[in-house]
């Protein structure tokens, strides 16, 4: 389950990157133009500007605020699936070595019911 949720938080924070990208962007800078070719495969031009859609953003990490003056946060929180999933990758040779996980494992699988769940 750890390696799963970790695997999303991943996605999700390469998702809430193409979202700033975006975000970044004036609005009529936030166009894609196809390229037009000729008979012979040449390109000769550009089409009509279409609108690119705004990233989805998982809502289980990332989360927007806006903020009095207009401008829109974003907030992302692994809530401990990183740090937990550090320590829980790397075997270890006794018992004695193994380092307890940073977040409790009903949390794990609260916070893993509620992401499959969607």
């Amino acid at each position: 389950m750890l390696k799963e949720l970790n695997k999303l938080w991943m996605n999700a924070r390469c998702q809430a990157a193409a979202w700033r990208r975006w975000y970044r962007k004036l609005p009529h800078n936030r166009v894609r133009r196809t390229r037009i070719r000729d008979d012979r495969g040449r390109p000769i031009g550009y089409g009509a500007a279409v609108p690119i859609p705004e990233p989805k953003l998982p809502s289980c990490f990332c989360r927007q605020v806006e903020l009095p003056s207009g401008r829109i946060e974003l907030f992302v929180s692994d809530e401990g699936i990183e740090a937990a999933y550090r320590v829980a990758r790397y075997p270890k040779i006794c018992e004695d070595e193994v380092k307890p996980l940073l977040i409790a494992e009903e949390d794990i699988r609260r916070l893993y019911g509620r992401l499959w769940r969607k």
